[in-house]
């Protein structure tokens, strides 16, 4: 004769399974997450083998700081990883502050195939901090893609590249609102602190020959 389970116990026994169900893969993610932020070492092991968690580890790496160790690895997938490993590569790259890291930096913000990669590398030549990166943002400034465009803009505000204040004062006209703003951003850095001339061009000129 088959033992009747009392409904009570069947409901905690069921709601117990539920929790596991649900609990099971939060703990997996959770561990999952604990071991790529606690460990450099592992994050390198995923760039380096370029697998499905390469691109959060390279960008973990870069909000992290990179080590030492990390450059080689991460130049590796600046050139040979896919479009989203080598933006998250670049990003981390910058982080690194290193100037060395200059030309590898600008070939990808000059060169790169895909759009998000060249935006990646410009906001890691901004965050890399050296002026010399005007040689690689100014042609940017008039890349095909209207978002290398922005980023280009923002990268020009960020390293203080007085040079080219003429052509982001032109983009104030630019029929995308988007370059438009990206330019403003780009030109209201120079003055920070300070209210914005907006989008009347004339008065950006006239500040950017009196400093008025």
């Amino acid at each position: 004769m088959q033992r009747e389970i009392p409904f009570e116990m069947r409901s905690n026994r069921g709601s117990r399974l539920l929790a596991v169900a649900l609990g099971l893969p939060l703990v997996v993610l959770v561990g999952l997450a604990a071991r790529l932020w606690g460990s450099p070492a592992a994050q390198l092991e995923h760039v380096r083998a370029r697998d499905q968690l390469a691109v959060v580890s390279a960008w973990m790496l870069g909000r992290r700081g990179p080590p030492p160790e990390a450059v080689d690895p991460l130049l590796e997938a600046l050139t040979q990883g896919q479009p989203s490993l080598r933006a998250a590569a670049a990003k981390a790259l910058g982080a690194t502050r290193k100037p060395d890291l200059l030309r590898p930096l600008g070939n990808a913000a000059r060169d790169d195939p895909a759009p998000n990669v060249r935006c990646a590398a410009l906001d890691a030549l901004a965050t890399l901090g050296d002026v010399r990166a005007t040689h690689d943002v100014g042609p940017a400034l008039a890349d095909p893609d209207l978002d290398v465009q922005v980023a280009a803009c923002l990268a020009v505000g960020r390293l203080g590249l007085a040079e080219h204040l003429p052509a982001l004062i032109d983009r104030l006209l630019h029929p995308e609102k988007k370059v438009r703003w990206g330019a403003l951003a780009g030109l209201d850095a120079f003055r920070p602190g300070k209210a914005s001339f907006e989008f009347d061009a004339a008065r950006w000129k006239k500040w950017a020959a009196t400093g008025e």
